[in-house]
């Protein structure tokens, strides 16, 4: 990451255990980060953890049929500028924001309101899809 010209990243992740694994070495803020605050769902946890989400897998089963889901967590979604106010969390701190969604990018970005220009200079979204 420092040869990438990221010394400061701040984590947001979903899965709680992720983000008690993360937390001895990372900057990590815990949510489902979405376009709503509060919207009930089911949090589908997987076996290879990598495709966790709160969206069905859908497609991705197509082209990964091992991946099954292992645990469902209800849990309540909370907008990107919403956790960022909620956690004091001083955007220009930090020169890279990962959010790890699968799939879900357009509804974080729909939740990061004025948030997202801020401290902005370059976005990216990788999917294996």
């Amino acid at each position: 990451r420092q040869q990438l010209g990221c010394s400061t990243v701040l984590w947001v992740e979903a899965q709680p255990q992720l983000v008690e694994e993360l937390r001895p070495h990372h900057a990590v803020m815990w949510g489902v980060v979405s376009d709503v605050d509060g919207e009930e769902v089911v949090f589908n946890i997987t076996n290879n953890g990598q495709s966790s989400s709160f969206l069905p897998l859908g497609t991705h089963l197509e082209h990964y049929p091992s991946v099954k889901v292992v645990q469902r967590i209800p849990m309540r979604t909370v907008r990107l500028d919403t956790l960022l106010y909620k956690e004091e969390v001083r955007v220009q701190d930090y020169n890279f924001l990962a959010v790890v969604v699968q799939g879900a990018e357009l509804h974080v970005l729909r939740g990061a309101g004025d948030r997202s220009e801020e401290h902005t200079s370059e976005l990216q979204s990788h999917s294996d899809l």
